[in-house]
């Protein structure tokens, strides 16, 4: 399966753990035998502040076609523009949404339009919940 992960990142404070978070997820999945793709990561070297949302907006419209399911990892409530434009791209080109929530955290309207809901505590915990079957 190839994955493309959303998530949160320009209003993040601890960009960071995020990032950790993120790769630990990346490893889990290509250890399992898919391809794991992260736009901050493998596009934008981690140089997100040096990306306009315009530009950022083009880069998930060129890379998410190419993918065939969209793995959307909410870990806080702050804002973002960002993944429901993935979201709605996603389910345009057909690809299936996992949507991976924090306890505690409302994902809101971004829910109804997952083909699957896990809620976790702890990145350990959601590895361990499989959240791919």
């Amino acid at each position: 399966m190839r994955i493309y992960i959303a998530y949160k990142y320009r209003y993040i404070k601890d960009k960071d753990a995020l990032k950790k978070e993120l790769q630990r997820l990346s490893d889990h999945f290509e250890d399992l035998g898919h391809k794991a793709f992260i736009l901050g990561r493998d596009v934008q070297k981690w140089q997100n502040h040096q990306y306009s949302k315009i530009t950022t907006t083009l880069d998930i419209i060129k890379n998410i076609g190419k993918y065939d399911t969209l793995f959307a990892y909410i870990n806080s409530g702050v804002h973002t523009n960002g993944m429901p434009v993935e979201i709605a791209l996603a389910k345009l080109n057909g690809l299936k949404v996992i949507l991976a929530r924090q306890k505690d955290i409302k994902a809101g309207l971004l829910e109804k339009f997952a083909n699957k809901v896990v809620v976790y505590d702890t990145v350990e915990e959601l590895i361990k919940l499989n959240p791919l079957n």
